[in-house]
């Protein structure tokens, strides 16, 4: 019903939008009503297509006007970058199919009460936007239409998130403190240097998670100051795949480095954060003997550093990445490719993507501006 409902709209479905956004703003005091709400209402018709909004929806869509919305789609309105991917805008992306806003729609048009949410790649705020959408159906003397309101929740999802995954993974490095600990009033001092490497490994990680926590909260300030130094490529990557040795799959999936040599200028420690989280994805998702590779190329005049690895990202999983509330590793997990997209585009001018196929296996890789060479 929904492909049906989108595609009649693409291919030129006559529908009356400015004879219904007359006849909606003819209920009374409607407007005043709906401009009080600091919420998004829209009320879209059996098309999909908007005959009405208040102000709230005005000033996110960047409207000069409500009248400037009459007829477009949702995600128009919203500025989501799917919708302008392809020419038939909103509903027509790849990744739309997964929208649970174009679900809440369909339901209401069906005559149900709907309720989701959905993230919005905003164009206008250069960020990713989450909304909790409500639809409702009704009818206005014989026309059915749908009153969509969508309320941003985009900083309690954020909070929830960075909480949860703090404390999930500060949890497990101190259990591990802790655990060595245990160990120490149980064994011999002449075994005590065996379990010295492990400890203060373990130690220094705890204090790298709570510091990593900090930059992602400055970042979401925008309080995040960069260090700007020189660093070698070949020399960076080879670090990095030995501080992972310990990986309890790193090992197994034979990491491996492939490198160019050259000389970069970027934030030393916000690239290893980001290359950093990109190993730990492609060691969890790789199956023993599967291979992994850290990368590092110059492609057209600039930088670009990388993780392969053996596996698949579906793409109904692909649709999710980057995006803050998005996991597929359970509650408490998931905030690894967001915090990429954030440090790697934000802060370092670079463009963060990931490249997947059953055959090639998947790239995540980060591309730096061609004036980072050093």
């Amino acid at each position: 019903m929904l492909g049906k409902l989108y595609s009649l709209a693409r291919g030129g479905h006559a529908a009356n939008v400015k004879g219904q956004h007359a006849l909606i703003s003819s209920i009374p005091h409607l407007k005043a009503l709906l401009d009080a709400d600091q919420e998004v209402v829209m009320v879209l018709n059996c098309d999909a297509l908007l005959v009405f909004a208040n102000q709230a929806t005005v000033e996110l869509a960047g409207a000069k006007n409500s009248d400037a919305l009459l007829g477009c789609r949702t995600g128009d309105v919203l500025r989501c970058t799917e919708s302008g991917k392809q020419p038939g805008g909103c509903g027509a992306g790849e990744f739309c199919q997964y929208c649970g806003n174009r679900f809440a729609i369909a339901g209401a048009l069906d005559g149900k009460v709907g309720m989701s949410e959905c993230c919005v790649a905003h164009r206008g705020r250069n960020d990713n936007v989450y909304l909790r959408v409500k639809t409702t159906p009704i009818t206005v003397e014989g026309e059915r239409f749908v009153v969509l309101s969508a309320l941003d929740i985009t900083d309690e999802k954020r909070r929830k998130a960075l909480e949860r995954t703090f404390f999930h993974d500060l949890l497990n490095t101190a259990g591990g403190i802790v655990g060595f600990a245990d160990l120490l009033q149980e064994v011999d001092l002449k075994d005590m240097e065996e379990l010295k490497a492990p400890f203060i490994r373990t130690s220094r990680q705890l204090v790298e998670e709570i510091l990593a926590q900090r930059d992602l909260l400055a970042a979401e300030r925008d309080d995040l100051r960069i260090n700007t130094v020189t660093i070698n490529s070949l020399e960076l990557l080879q670090s990095l795949a030995s501080s992972f040795k310990s990986h309890k799959r790193f090992h197994a999936c034979q990491v491996k480095v492939a490198a160019a040599d050259f000389m970069v200028k970027t934030d030393k420690t916000l690239l290893v954060r980001i290359l950093g989280n990109m190993l730990k994805n492609a060691l969890e998702a790789s199956d023993s003997a599967q291979g992994v590779e850290l990368r590092a190329a110059l492609e057209d005049g600039r930088p670009v550093f990388g993780v392969w690895n053996q596996g698949y990202v579906p793409r109904e999983v692909q649709a999710g990445l980057f995006k803050g509330s998005f996991s597929t590793k359970g509650d408490g997990r998931g905030l690894g490719t967001y915090s990429m997209k954030l440090f790697g585009e934000k802060y370092l001018d670079g463009q963060v993507a990931c490249e997947s196929s059953p055959a090639g296996g998947t790239v995540f890789k980060i591309t730096l501006p061609a004036t980072s060479l050093a």
